[in-house]
């Protein structure tokens, strides 16, 4: 009993920082899109007060719908897929691409009284492209850490 109370409090204590890291990394890349957008659209102050808030509840409902698509996905992990379950997964994942052109739509007639239709696909485009960046640098920096064992006889 004496031990397994230490090693509960430093699993539990690991628990945190992970949870904690995962969250830093979260708010990291959203400081990271929010200028990416600002630099590629330009706004003035003025239409950056309308805009954020209409984008973030945007994004808000966006993550929700990925977390939910996680934890359906996270259920299958033992990959024990029968013939009813990949039914349900595809329905399911077809319902989420449906959710998010309707919330691609609201967005877009929520911005167009502030934004002209130049800058709303701006906002796409500029979307797409912070992807693409994420993508990159992502596979840049797993090259960077494979490249010493390639090396290696």
């Amino acid at each position: 009993m004496k031990r397994i109370l230490p090693i509960l409090c430093l699993l539990i204590t690991l628990n945190a920082f992970s949870q904690r890291d995962s969250k830093d990394r979260y708010e990291k890349l959203k400081a990271l899109r929010v200028s990416y957008i600002t630099e590629r659209l330009d706004l003035t102050t003025q239409e950056a007060e309308k805009f954020w808030p209409i984008y973030n509840k945007y994004e808000e409902k966006l993550h929700k719908l990925r977390d939910e698509l996680r934890s359906i996905i996270k259920t299958n992990r033992d990959n024990t897929l029968d013939e009813k379950l990949s039914a349900e997964l595809v329905t399911m994942h077809i319902k989420t691409e449906e959710t998010k052109a309707a919330l691609l739509k609201t967005l877009v007639s929520d911005l167009k009284p502030i934004l002209s239709s130049e800058k709303i696909w701006k906002l796409i485009r500029s979307e797409e492209g912070f992807r693409r960046k994420l993508i990159e640098q992502y596979r840049h920096r797993h090259q960077r850490k494979e490249s010493p064992k390639k090396n290696k006889p």
